[in-house]
């Protein structure tokens, strides 16, 4: 299910997805991975349908983009709609988080109940970065009945947007899940659930096994 999962009901249903020429080799691997880890079938399910498009007017479509960063926005906002993987964000972890985030899934450490979970250093934050810890208000927010994932793939690292080395700006309230936050390595289990939860008429669920 999504960390930082309150997904808007703004939702990428059937996209296109389109690459720019500066994606080649292995980010353009990297993030055809990404894709396909959203779109799989775990024990018969499958999540989210893409489709690939070069060229022509493919309608709402996201652009995958060596921009200045890594951002994307969130959900469906409708035409081109870009996913920038600039320099040092081309890996397949960072682009399993922003597409989530096109999917709808916001900053796991942005849900409503996060300070039961976490505390946020403020005092540690570099300068015009306090923003991207604010908490969503609750009427905005939608958890699907997911519970807080410290090792969400959408959730900040301990020292993200620190302003200096050692000052981390994160802190778990339970120490041992001080190096599970900020997962880049691929979407966990939540993550993929609140996916499914968004697009599918069938639910994945947990297989147990004796």
């Amino acid at each position: 299910m999504g960390r930082d999962n309150f997904p808007t009901l703004r939702r990428l249903i059937n996209n296109v997805n389109r690459f720019n020429s500066a994606f080649r080799g292995q980010s353009y691997e990297n993030v055809v991975t990404a894709l396909n880890r959203y779109y799989s079938q775990r024990a018969g399910f499958t999540f989210v349908s893409f489709r690939f498009w070069e060229n022509g007017n493919a309608g709402d479509f996201l652009i995958f983009n060596k921009g200045d960063g890594c951002y994307s926005g969130v959900g469906k906002l409708g035409g081109q709609q870009e996913i920038s993987l600039g320099s040092g964000c081309e890996t397949l972890g960072i682009a399993a988080h922003e597409i989530g985030h096109s999917l709808g899934l916001y900053h796991e450490q942005s849900r409503p109940e996060r300070d039961t979970y976490i505390r946020v250093n403020f005092q540690n934050i570099a300068s015009g970065y306090t923003g991207s810890f604010d908490k969503r208000s609750p009427a905005l927010s939608q958890s699907l009945g997911i519970p807080y994932d410290y090792g969400s793939v959408m959730h900040y690292a301990i020292n993200s947007f620190s302003k200096s080395f050692g000052s981390d700006t994160i802190t778990p309230l339970r120490s041992q899940f001080s190096y599970t936050i900020g997962n880049r390595v691929e979407p966990a289990f939540y993550d993929y659930k609140a996916v499914n939860l968004m697009y599918c008429s069938t639910q994945i669920g947990v297989v147990e096994t004796s």
